[in-house]
């Protein structure tokens, strides 16, 4: 387990100290990321931490920890018992950070949430979504497992962004499963607005 992870999963043991289920969490090093401000670059706008924080839950089952200031996020869960199909009472993990860019007279022509250090199992997402006017316009998600130093997610927008302010909501999506215990972490060191003629989505 990652040094950074075993504080969470020490905290969440403590809470629940009564369940006699003993699951292994396996997670690698954590790597923080340098902080930054925003930049334009020829046609690219680079949003860099520190973010905002964006909606973030779960049930007294998981602990997360999200970093605005380093760009990156944690979640240890560890649920016990067994349930009924869909774990009505299980709710696992939400965290994401945000960032909200102000559009004039260009157009998006994508968006993409750039990742290092990302593990996770197969019942996590890394998840990307584009939100305007109180709708959303683009998504996408990556499942695990995985074990990747980085990559880009790039969002699919089925609506194109028009003037005013659009929201980007990026983090992890844990699956609720009873019973359940796992370990993910991911950093996200930079958003990109590509801006430039439209092409075909």
């Amino acid at each position: 387990m990652g040094e950074s992870l075993v504080p969470l999963a020490a905290k969440l043991l403590r809470r629940l100290a009564s369940v006699s289920l003993v699951l292994g969490l396996v997670a690698s090093g954590l790597v923080a990321t340098p902080a930054g401000g925003q930049q334009a670059k020829r046609q690219v706008i680079q949003k860099k931490p520190p973010y905002k924080m964006g909606p973030t839950g779960g049930d007294e089952f998981n602990e997360i920890q999200a970093d605005p200031d380093s760009g990156r996020i944690s979640i240890v869960r560890l649920y016990p018992e067994p349930g009924p199909v869909g774990c009505p009472d299980s709710h696992a993990a939400w965290a994401n950070f945000k960032v909200v860019q102000k559009l004039k007279k260009r157009r998006i022509r994508h968006i993409t949430a750039r990742y290092g250090d990302f593990e996770a199992d197969g019942y996590t997402w890394l998840t990307i979504t584009v939100r305007q006017r109180g709708e959303s316009i683009g998504y996408r998600s990556l499942q695990g497992p995985a074990a990747a130093q980085g990559g880009v997610l790039r969002a699919k927008l089925w609506k194109w962004p028009r003037k005013g302010k659009l929201t980007v909501l990026f983090g992890l999506q844990v699956s609720s499963n009873c019973p359940q215990g796992e370990a993910s972490s991911v950093s996200i060191p930079q958003v990109n607005f590509r801006l430039g003629r439209l092409r075909k989505r």
